[in-house]
């Protein structure tokens, strides 16, 4: 099972030619610019086990990824920064979703900022959470973590330079690789087949792992050994009909098809911080043509088709 997993990343690459490209952000302190940083604000968490009186005690420990150091809410540095609480609330989760993240926060990695918050008394961090990502149980996180996308070139022969990683937290320039390996990862309950799948769609993977060398008939390449990998938290958002109806840091997304969506059902969803830079057009309502949806979302634009609009400018 392992290695069939293995040798269907790899075939991904066997097919034919079209072009993808991304930048890296400089983004990384622990601020407002923590999240719009394309790559930036990411932390693992704990529980905090210690015996005392909450909420001095029985939060949670944050550390950022790839960082010997964390920036905690009074602008002192530690290896990790004490928190009296997660805050879930722009994620939107069902009461389920809450518990889940923190009753078993080791298999998450959460992306957000870390705030000062009065808890009646003692003023104290939370971290105010963006997203969540589902690692799993069974492993432990050792090496680099990558946010790491397809970035749609295609081959004729293997190893093909079909996926680009980016270290997350920090300003390094994106490396172009040619496999993603997570059969360190899979189980019998676990082929690997949602890494696959997440590693096409916008927000890529996050994966924590190392670099290794992969050889074909053309030649060698570079892989990534994951320890881990990381699957974005799906939430169900609130019911909505307009944007004013989900406040001021979300939007109602009623889908393709919404010009005519006044009074319709759509879902609250969080305003994008950053857009990925894959190029997949759509056609707004407001008759310009964005790179993907996340930049018509950006620009406070309904969606009206999949594609380009018919001679109509393009927007950037």
């Amino acid at each position: 099972m392992k290695l069939a997993y293995f040798t269907k990343l790899s075939i991904l690459s066997l097919l034919t030619f079209s072009c993808g490209s991304a930048q890296p952000t400089n983004d990384v302190a622990n601020s407002e610019a923590a999240v719009t940083g394309v790559h930036s604000g990411y932390y693992t968490i704990r529980m905090d086990d210690r015996h005392c009186a909450s909420p001095i005690c029985g939060g949670f420990f944050v550390k950022s990824v790839n960082s010997d150091t964390t920036q905690c809410f009074d602008g002192t540095t530690k290896a990790e920064c004490y928190v009296g609480a997660l805050d879930l609330a722009k994620l939107q989760l069902t009461e389920a979703q809450i518990t889940e993240i923190e009753d078993q926060v080791s298999p998450f990695v959460l992306r957000g900022i870390i705030k000062a918050r009065d808890f009646e008394g003692p003023v104290l961090g939370v971290l105010e959470t963006y997203e969540a990502w589902r690692g799993h149980s069974n492993a432990t996180p050792s090496g680099t973590f990558f946010a790491v996308k397809d970035n749609h070139v295609r081959c004729i022969t293997f190893p093909c330079p079909s996926y680009t990683s980016y270290e997350l937290n920090r300003g390094t320039e994106p490396l172009d690789i040619h496999n993603v390996d997570v059969s360190r990862v899979t189980s019998e309950t676990n082929d690997g087949s949602d890494a696959s799948t997440q590693l096409s769609q916008a927000q890529g993977l996050l994966v924590a792992g190392e670099y290794g060398v992969i050889t074909g008939p053309a030649g060698q390449g570079t892989a990534l050994n994951a320890s881990e990998y990381y699957i974005p938290l799906q939430t169900a958002g609130q019911a909505c009909n307009s944007d004013e109806s989900c406040g001021a840091e979300a939007y109602c997304d009623f889908g393709f098809g919404a010009c005519n969506a006044i009074n319709s059902n759509g879902v609250c969803r969080v305003k994008p911080q950053a857009c990925p830079y894959n190029y997949n057009p759509v056609c707004a309502c407001d008759g310009n043509t964005y790179p993907n949806e996340c930049s018509a979302h950006t620009a406070g634009a309904l969606l009206s088709h999949p594609g380009t609009c018919a001679s109509t400018p393009e927007t950037p």
